[in-house]
């Protein structure tokens, strides 16, 4: 659903939805010139950075992408185990059975690095590789005269002759062991980051310890995306995968980096791959199946409408003026909260007083202006510009809402589809008229600002990782 939801606490959203009492389908039933101030913003310039629309495309990707599975073309390295079979003979019958199908005195065990698909092990071997992750043993048991053209010479356990084994009997183990990092690959990067002193050694902060300047145990991205700089990436390509194969190099951040310490600084970090991941394509077919857009271009539209949105309300928000916050809606906000603190307490374990100031560095009273102040805002330029909903609208959003919430229940719970619909809309019902009202409002808002404002579209300055794998280029042919 394309809205912007306002609301007292993100992570309180739903319990908020179902303390909150609203009195009229206009929260702010007041004349609100008399409250706020708004600047005008008709024609406000808003530049669009197209690298920083492809950047957002890169995270939709990176949201999305799968754990790492072998496929054909993959250049992997496995460890490749060959057993006989031990078997034991029915004197009755004289029928030969596998010892319960145990393994029995590893015969030959083979370390490679292959390229799927090549037939180097044998096409039924590396089939049955395909969609395996990095640590999966694959075991299969196969004919000998089946496995004649790739075993290696095997050589019997001392004291053990060949009559002692099924010829014709062999299980072969195959452990995907790892694979070697490349650009257009999403990896999982532990990493510690050091200054260095004047001769090229980590340097001591004030407190005699390593100067460890940044580090995560977890960051996901898209190698060659340009999130992290040049340097880093570069290193990272070629990389194994554990902690067994961690890196050592130094790096030197551009002159222009944001964080100015850091300019022109050449730094040493310690890295390991925690793991791999694949993005999938860029295409319609992905807009489509995650986002519901028809086309790359619908979806980008998208993005772009939700940027303007937000640069053109931060110019209001910065440049409005806040005469008086209306009374019953602030005492309001305020006994919401005060409703809820125990049951918070008790759902995250920590003080809402707490979590507030740790997430957003205000106090409680801070807080509820804050989020008074965007709803102000959005109902000022409501009122100002007359974009009001209409009966018909707010018909259409609550059933669009109903049908939303009845396919998540479908989804996410063992409701069939009558019970998911009756379930729907109590909780819409439950929500209030004052949400079916704003979700419309603030839509109708949204495209105003949108409408109004005049986008410059910047040049793009690179090729990123995704638009090259959209192409069915490899990442080096850019």
């Amino acid at each position: 659903m394309k809205k912007k939801l306002i609301c007292l606490l993100l992570v309180l959203a739903m319990l908020l939805a179902f303390t909150s009492c609203f009195k009229s389908e206009n929260k702010y039933d007041y004349i609100m010139a008399d409250y706020i101030t708004i600047p005008d913003f008709i024609g406000h310039k808003v530049e669009l950075e197209l690298d920083y629309l492809q950047a957002s495309i890169d995270s939709k990707l990176l949201e999305n992408s799968k754990e790492y599975t072998v496929t054909v073309t993959d250049e992997i390295y496995i460890d490749v185990s060959f057993y006989y079979v031990k078997t034991l003979v029915d004197e009755k019958t004289g029928t030969t059975y596998d010892q319960k199908g145990d393994k029995v005195e590893e015969l030959s065990q083979t370390n490679m690095k292959l390229v799927v698909g090549s037939g180097k092990l044998g096409s039924f071997l590396e089939n049955a590789m395909l969609g395996a992750n990095i640590g999966d043993i694959i075991n299969n048991k196969y004919p000998q005269n089946q496995l004649a053209d790739i075993l290696p010479d095997i050589t019997l356990p001392e004291g053990k002759v060949l009559n002692d084994y099924i010829k014709d009997s062999l299980f072969v183990d195959i452990k995907i062991m790892n694979k070697e990092i490349k650009l257009g690959d999403v990896v999982s990067v532990n990493y510690k980051g050091y200054r260095l002193d004047a001769d090229g050694n980590i340097a001591k902060n004030d407190k005699g310890e390593d100067d460890l300047f940044d580090e995560s145990p977890a960051t996901s991205f898209f190698l060659g995306s340009k999130l992290a700089i040049d340097d880093f990436e570069n290193n990272l390509v070629g990389m194994l995968i554990g902690e067994d194969h961690s890196k050592e190099f130094l790096a030197t951040f551009p002159n222009d980096y944001s964080d100015e310490s850091l300019q022109g600084q050449t730094v040493l970090f310690r890295v390991y791959v925690n793991d791999l991941y694949v993005a999938p394509v860029y295409d319609n077919a992905f807009v489509k199946a995650y986002f519901e857009f028809d086309t790359t271009e619908d979806f980008e539209n998208e993005l772009i409408k939700q940027f303007v949105v937000a640069s053109m309300y931060n110019y209001v928000l910065d440049n409005c003026t806040i005469i008086s916050y209306p009374q019953t809606e602030y005492n309001n906000a305020h006994k919401e909260l005060s409703d809820v603190e125990a049951s918070f307490k008790e759902e995250y374990g920590v003080e809402l007083d707490t979590y507030i100031r740790e997430s957003y560095s205000m106090s409680r009273d801070e807080y509820v202006k804050s989020n008074m102040k965007t709803e102000m805002i959005y109902y000022a330029i409501s009122q100002q510009n007359g974009l009001i909903p209409t009966e018909q609208m707010l018909v259409n959003e609550r059933e669009s809402l109903i049908n939303y919430y009845k396919n998540y229940y479908m989804q996410n719970t063992s409701m069939n589809g009558d019970t998911a619909y009756d379930q729907a809309v109590y909780f819409v019902d439950s929500l209030g008229a004052s949400y079916v009202y704003e979700n419309v409002m603030f839509t109708l808002v949204d495209d105003f600002l949108k409408e109004k404002a005049e986008l410059v579209k910047l040049e793009k300055t690179y090729t990123s990782i995704s638009e090259t794998i959209a192409e069915n280029k490899t990442p080096t042919e850019q």
